[in-house]
């Protein structure tokens, strides 16, 4: 199973981001689908694109960096909510929307194969 976790994230009619006094956002994608051959699984590679997808995007648009974490069946984000402007904190909701929506699709039609978890401590 492929397990996606958001933590000081909530994801309800919209993305909830931390204050700056709230520490790090954290956004892990993690495991297989199983749903297919290695290298042949469309569900992972679904997810697999959407989530190197936000990665680059989180630098690239929003200009965040943040400490990266990857391998294989591994990819981990932590972003220091403190350092981000009011511009990059609403380009990384929005980022993150667009993946969880597309994520959440996914999670629709192969319910065994994806689960997604958002907390906000």
């Amino acid at each position: 199973m492929i397990e996606i976790s958001l933590k000081n994230v909530l994801f309800d009619k919209g993305v909830s981001l931390p204050g700056p006094a709230s520490g790090k956002i954290v956004f892990s994608v993690s495991g297989h689908a199983g749903s297919g051959v290695k290298g042949e699984d469309v569900v992972c590679a679904a997810v697999s694109a959407l989530a190197q997808t936000l990665v680059l995007s989180v630098g690239k648009i929003a200009g965040i960096g943040g400490s990266l974490e990857h391998g294989s069946g591994v990819l981990r984000m932590e972003i220091d909510s403190g350092s981000l402007t009011e511009r990059q904190n609403t380009a990384l909701g929005i980022l993150l929307e667009s993946f969880l929506i597309g994520a959440g699709e996914i999670m629709k039609q192969h319910p065994s194969s994806v689960r997604i978890d958002c907390d906000k401590d």
